[in-house]
């Protein structure tokens, strides 16, 4: 279980591993830690448009860190975070592709959930929308991220294009779906993140 920590922006509290993390680099300036891996103290933001404004601001992580403001401005955070959690993303599915816990295509996905091997899916973003609103109607609204295109899935599953997965072993899952989450609020102005 993640730790909660509180978003410097909008002061909501939430699991450390569902925010976006700060921590003041060699040269004094607040820098992005989408990996959480870099030494020191971490400042978090809400993986969102509005709190990513506000919070590099004077008064945000900067002044939590005793340092100076990022050095880019807004939208070039997000777009840093957007490329960087759609790469943390591909990885992590390569990952629980290699150790056979993808189930790719509408009738195993189907079977994976039916049976409790899975606990939710992840759509392409390009997916057709009779599928995503058939999946959507059996699972839950709830129990759907959508995440890439179908030919980015394909690529990581070694085929042309996969609409529709779901990953078997929890804890990739979990991992995979913050990620998918993170990267859907940056790119949404007032989204949940599901897709």
């Amino acid at each position: 279980m993640s730790p909660q920590r509180t978003c410097h922006a909008c002061r909501r509290s939430a699991p450390q591993s569902e925010l976006l993390r700060f921590v003041c680099s060699p040269d004094g300036a607040a820098v992005l830690d989408l990996r959480g891996k870099l030494p020191g103290r971490g400042a978090y933001l809400c993986p969102d448009p509005g709190c990513l404004r506000k919070g590099i601001k004077a008064k945000g992580v900067a002044q939590a860190l005793g340092c100076r403001p990022p050095a880019e401005d807004a939208e070039a955070l997000q777009r840093q975070a957007v490329e960087g959690l759609a790469r943390m993303l591909t990885e992590n599915l390569g990952h629980a592709h290699r150790a056979g816990a993808v189930v790719p295509g509408v009738d195993r996905v189907t079977q994976a959930l039916e049976q409790g091997q899975a606990h939710w899916v992840l759509a392409a973003s390009d997916a057709a929308e009779r599928t995503r609103t058939w999946v959507a109607t059996r699972v839950g609204n709830a129990r759907v991220v959508t995440a890439l295109t179908k030919s980015e899935l394909g690529a990581v599953l070694g085929t042309a294009e996969v609409g529709l997965l779901a990953i078997t072993q929890p804890r990739l899952a979990e991992k995979i779906r913050t990620l998918a989450v993170r990267c859907n609020r940056l790119k949404e102005e007032n989204g949940d993140g599901q897709g």
